[in-house]
């Protein structure tokens, strides 16, 4: 003879709340039906209203997804970011600009026309520039220095801050004579 099969009943969500208002004391048959059907009602009730929500949501969100707007700025948007990715780094310039150019003193003194030349030459630019690059090398963490420890990381970390002072300024100092007006001088 085969085994029986057991089935075991679960209790539904209404059985178990008729079986709280119940509290254990048994409740008469037509009570108990009455409760279930009300019970049943809500539940329509309840289903009826999410239906509801659910068409109006869903509404709401085709017609806001079926716009031309909402169409064109799921499509444009990845785009521009792809441009900005792509396009933005190559059109930067990775070099400063190299700044060259005149500087106009008016000296009745002479005294400071030679010291604000001789500050203001390309090697001395250089020179404190090195003295910035060692303050920099300096300063740095123990750890930092250890991971550059290799010729191709000291390599790189040269090019960085080459890059970041970059070259030095070419400034031609050129002294005014002070007899002659600030205008005049300018024009000529």
């Amino acid at each position: 003879m085969p085994p029986s099969r057991i089935e075991v009943r679960r209790p539904s969500l209404e059985d178990v709340f008729v079986s709280i208002v119940e509290g254990g004391a048994a409740l008469a048959a037509d009570d108990t039906s009455r409760l279930r059907a009300a019970l049943r009602t809500a539940a329509e009730g309840v289903r009826w209203a999410m239906k509801k929500i659910f068409y109006v949501a869903s509404r709401e969100f085709t017609s806001t997804v079926m716009t031309k707007g909402f169409i064109l700025g799921m499509l444009i948007t990845p785009l521009i970011l792809g441009l900005v990715v792509v396009v933005f780094p190559r059109m930067i310039d990775r070099k400063p600009p190299r700044i060259e150019g005149q500087i106009a003193v008016i000296d009745p003194t002479g005294q400071v026309s030679d010291g604000i030349r001789d500050y203001l030459r390309p090697d001395q630019f250089a020179e404190r520039a090195g003295r910035e690059k060692r303050k920099v090398t300096e300063a740095m963490p123990q750890a930092l220095k250890a991971a550059a420890a290799s010729p191709e990381a000291q390599a790189a970390m040269k090019r960085s801050l080459d890059a970041a002072v970059g070259d030095a300024p070419r400034l031609d100092v050129v002294v005014l004579d002070p007899s002659v007006g600030l205008e005049d001088a300018r024009l000529s």
